[in-house]
């Protein structure tokens, strides 16, 4: 069964008809073969067994190890990591040694709960679907493969759905502005000011925001509520709408692995990749949650600090936070885009280089114009030298004429 599964990871080489250089039949062949093992499988395993082990092994697989790669990296190379990283140092996080290690296994430890919840909310799922309500199972299980273009569209429409759901859920549930609220209430918020922040935006804070920069760990160490409502149901949602194919719903599971642990990693080497605008949208994200008003509100909340902080500043701090969706479509409808633009970024970049050309130009041609003026000061004196001399020469020639 896990050779099975592990093999699941190859499916587009199949469906794509791998290289060139493969001919016709042995494409055929290997499709054949797939099938052969993939009909044996579900003949062998219960279809919930199979489908809820396969999502840990595609989990396992697309998020967990390139992200245990990525944290072992900034933790052994720290000075390499942060060159690499969009915010620099800050990047890395303002803790060091021990406090560094124990805020990282906390994150660890969390992204693992959630990950082995969402399986068990799924598994939940679909024993509702088979077991009470007597119906078929949420994800289509079956021996026929699904086509290239059923992929395709089926992935296509998911991502889509995704995004919208992830935008709406994140921006009107975690990043709830504070409601108004009346005179009698306003007194009793000055005794105890955290009511004033809806419960999930509070949870979503203190859990994912206390860092300051986002970590691939980060993009599944939210709290569990939130986690399910910003995670699991934009992914799992789609995929039981549409009625994915088991394997269309790995493909699809690889692929949103893949996108969290890049965009939540924080480098700008994926800054030419299809991935980079995202990455850096959530980086600019975690950054709109680091004014101070922010800062403090999130230390409130979590009780590290008593710094008071009115209704006014909490919602207008709230009301700055951006870059809600993925892909920043729905930040742009909405305006809630925060960072500058790819246009504005590229031509600051571009302005950046030609200011350094520019200099490097000045002091090159400063030396020339330096070393010209020096030659030529060297030339006035040796003329100026020469002709001193030769008016001397005549002088002595024109006195001894006279003596003569």
């Amino acid at each position: 069964m896990l050779n099975t599964l592990l093999s699941l990871s190859a499916l587009p080489f199949i469906f794509t008809g791998g290289y060139s250089s493969y001919t016709s039949w042995s494409t055929s062949l290997n499709l054949l073969f797939f099938y052969i093992t993939w009909s044996t499988l579900l003949f062998s395993h219960p279809p919930i067994k199979i489908e809820l082990v396969g999502t840990l092994i595609i989990r396992i697989l697309f998020f967990w190890l390139p992200a245990i790669i990525f944290l072992l990296f900034d933790s052994a190379l720290p000075s390499l990591a942060a060159n690499i990283k969009l915010q620099g140092k800050e990047g890395l996080g303002k803790k060091k040694g021990g406090e560094y290690a124990i805020e990282r296994l906390k994150i660890v430890a969390w992204a693992g709960f959630n990950t082995i919840l969402g399986i068990a909310v799924q598994g939940a799922v679909e024993y509702g679907f088979t077991k009470v309500l007597k119906r078929k199972s949420a994800l289509r299980i079956s021996s026929k493969l699904p086509l290239p273009g059923e992929i395709l569209w089926d992935v296509s429409r998911g991502v889509l759905v995704r995004e919208v759901l992830t935008y709406y859920l994140h921006r009107h549930l975690l990043h709830q502005s504070p409601a108004p609220t009346s005179t009698r209430s306003r007194i009793k918020s000055s005794l105890s000011p955290a009511t004033r922040i809806p419960l999930l935006a509070s949870l979503h804070l203190q859990w994912s925001h206390h860092l300051t920069a986002p970590l691939s760990f980060s993009a599944h160490s939210d709290h569990p509520i939130c986690h399910l409502l910003t995670r699991i149901l934009p992914l799992y949602l789609p995929a039981i709408l549409f009625r994915f194919h088991l394997l269309t719903y790995f493909i699809f599971l690889a692929l949103i692995s893949l996108e969290e642990v890049i965009t939540y990693s924080g480098y700008s080497i994926f800054h030419y990749s299809i991935l980079g605008g995202a990455t850096r949208r959530v980086d600019r994200h975690y950054q709109s949650c680091c004014t101070p008003s922010v800062r403090t509100l999130i230390s409130r909340l979590s009780g590290r600090a008593t710094a008071a902080v009115t209704g006014e500043e909490e919602k207008d701090a709230i009301d700055r936070i951006g870059n809600f969706g993925i892909w920043g479509a729905l930040d742009w409808l909405h305006g809630t885009s925060v960072g500058r633009s790819e246009d504005e970024q590229l031509e600051q970049e571009l302005a950046d280089e030609r200011e350094e050309v520019g200099d490097m130009v000045r002091e090159v041609m400063e030396k020339v114009v330096e070393k010209r003026r020096g030659r030529s000061s060297v030339g006035v004196e040796r003329r100026a030298g020469s002709m001193g001399s030769g008016a001397s020469r005549r002088r002595e020639r024109e006195r001894e004429r006279e003596r003569d």
